[in-house]
């Protein structure tokens, strides 16, 4: 009998866990030896880590550490000018070639791999959770887990959706990926993106019931006298809950819920869109959710150096923007010569020609890079604007456009030219702008159906928004659409 991809992935459970290490105070976990499911999980401190684990494997490059932020679905938008040499073997993968290119076949089977190992051990710590986990937590402790660890099964599924899901609007019934909640080798088929929406949903509506005792909500988790329980931006906490579901109405089509759930973050989650962020290029400081990759500098030290030089030698790897694109897409010829997403030392370093993301350079002002941010404040207010009434949307479209440093003369009016047209191009250029090296510029044209877009390779995306089942799954089972 043939074994499955997830057997495999199960394999290296322990040995995942095994090699878990700190990378924030309350990350500490010093491996001893291997340890067993029945006595990681007959301790309070064995939760904690399991649950780290998941954390940590988020931060892999195969998800979030490169692949879903600065790298293949940012190389996706096409928004960098050069790929790495120019010659690198991802260049076909920004073409979509994704069939007939290896690389690209072999970077969405490895995305599919990193994200089902994710899932399962997610789903396993779910399930002792749901086992004997009140035998071991307080009360608080298994509420704030077990919502976590709900909401992040929501979350990974939910950017399985966006690649290998349809375009909802289009197609709701179109099989997309198999839902696995228990941890187990047995082959699952493909669900619907409906089935899979409604699971994901299902997921989240209690992650938000049990988060509603989250500390950030009163501002205790900086001064928490439980260390586990501080520095809530880094985990899945209430607000970045209802901002996902956010994030996953809008996917859908339901506004009034995306309205209602990204005003209720705005109003409630206690923090400010950023002004400046010369000192915070990843804009941590309005991140509702964001991942602590403690070796993030040695990560993207190639592909953004914080030498000039290095930037324009021959032989770099640096992805950057030509001055032209870069200057066309930040409307610097019109709105955007002050815009702090586009200004040098600020989101970018100007070198002659190029232009290059600084979100994630090397080394900022002496201090190291480590933040990746994953829901960010400022996506909520581009819900708004999108969702609400026209005469109330371009306030919240204007405020985000102060925040950047965009003039108030400028200003986006509501008038008989404001059509719903004019709304989605704003609202898209604002995407493009804010989301640069974040990923999320891709799942924005792919939700709005976008024919095609600026420096698009092909003369029409339809049926490029759609990643193949990888190879391997349909030899062992899942078959082919």
């Amino acid at each position: 009998m043939k074994t499955t991809y997830l057997t495999k992935l199960m394999t290296v459970y322990w040995l995942s866990m095994l090699l878990l290490t700190s990378c924030s105070d309350w990350l500490d976990i010093q491996p001893q030896q291997e340890i067993k499911a029945k006595h990681l999980y007959t301790s309070e401190e064995g939760y904690k880590s399991a649950l780290t684990g998941v954390y940590k494997l988020m931060t892999e490059n195969a998800l979030y550490g490169q692949a879903l932020t600065y790298g293949y679905v940012s190389k996706l938008e096409q928004r960098y000018d050069r790929l790495g040499q120019e010659i690198n073997l991802e260049r076909e993968a920004e073409l979509y070639d994704y069939k007939n290119n290896n690389t690209s076949s072999n970077t969405q089977s490895h995305i599919w791999e990193a994200m089902y190992n994710a899932i399962a051990n997610d789903n396993n710590l779910l399930y002792y959770l749901n086992l004997q986990g009140n035998q071991y937590l307080s009360n608080e402790l298994f509420s704030i887990i077990k919502g976590e660890a709900l909401a992040l099964r929501a979350y990974m599924y939910f950017d399985l959706l966006r690649m290998w899901g349809p375009i909802y609007s289009e197609d709701s019934q179109f099989p997309t990926v198999p839902w696995r909640d228990v941890l187990t080798s047995e082959k699952e088929p493909l669900c619907t993106a409906q089935e899979l929406v409604d699971h994901i949903m299902a997921d989240l509506k209690e992650a938000e019931s049990l988060l509603a005792i989250d500390p950030i909500c009163t501002g205790q988790d900086r001064s928490n006298p439980i260390i586990f329980l501080r520095n809530r931006q880094y985990r899945m906490n209430l607000y970045a809950v209802q901002a996902l579901q956010a994030r996953i109405n809008l996917w859908i089509g339901n506004k009034e819920k995306a309205k209602m759930y990204a005003k209720e973050v705005i109003d409630h989650c206690g923090l400010s869109l950023v002004r400046s962020n010369s000192a915070d290029p990843s804009m941590q400081a309005e991140a509702l959710f964001m991942l602590d990759i403690f070796d993030l500098d040695t990560r993207v030290d190639n592909l953004f150096p914080a030498d000039i030089n290095r930037l324009n030698s021959p032989n770099s790897e640096a992805l950057y923007l030509s001055l032209e694109n870069a200057q066309e897409i930040f409307e610097v010829q019109s709105t955007g010569l002050n815009d702090i997403r586009y200004k040098n030392r600020e989101s970018m370093v100007h070198a002659g020609s190029k232009v290059m993301p600084r979100k994630f350079i090397a080394s900022v002002n002496g201090q190291t890079t480590r933040n990746m941010p994953l829901i960010r404040l400022a996506e909520m207010y581009l819900i708004m604007a999108e969702t609400d009434i026209p005469e109330q949307s371009v306030t919240y479209l204007n405020t985000l456009r102060h925040a950047r440093g965009i003039a108030a003369k400028h200003d986006v009016v509501y008038d008989d030219t404001y059509t719903e047209n004019t709304r989605m191009q704003l609202v898209g250029m604002e995407y493009q702008k804010e989301f640069l090296c974040e990923g999320q510029w891709f799942y924005f044209l792919k939700r709005t159906d976008s024919e095609t877009f600026f420096k698009c390779p092909v003369t029409s995306m339809k049926g490029y928004y759609v990643f193949p089942i990888p190879d391997n799954e349909i030899e062992h089972g899942l078959g082919q659409r």
